[in-house]
């Protein structure tokens, strides 16, 4: 990895950087060409990590999701009263 990707790494809380790997056999004495991949790492913050683990994050979304269907259903209340009175 480059100095610039360690530094992007530490300084972003949240992210992904695909990595490219050579994967030699060292151990046998065969010709064989080294495997070539490129891996995808990811990295959250370890609050949110445990978060996870815990099924808080889970409970978080609903939480969310819960509220914007509300506040979506005020705003559509509150649009057919304003339709309704200017009838």
């Amino acid at each position: 990895m480059s100095d610039e990707q360690r530094l992007d790494i530490l300084n972003t809380p949240k992210g992904e950087m695909i990595i490219p790997c050579v994967i030699k056999d060292r151990e046998s004495d065969s010709d064989r060409d080294p495997i070539v991949v490129e891996m995808t790492w990811a990295w959250i913050p370890k609050a949110e990590l445990e978060a996870r683990r815990q099924g808080k994050a889970s409970e978080k979304v609903a939480e969310d999701d819960t509220e914007t269907k509300a506040s979506i259903e005020e705003s559509d209340a509150s649009s057919t009263q304003n339709n309704s009175a200017d009838k």
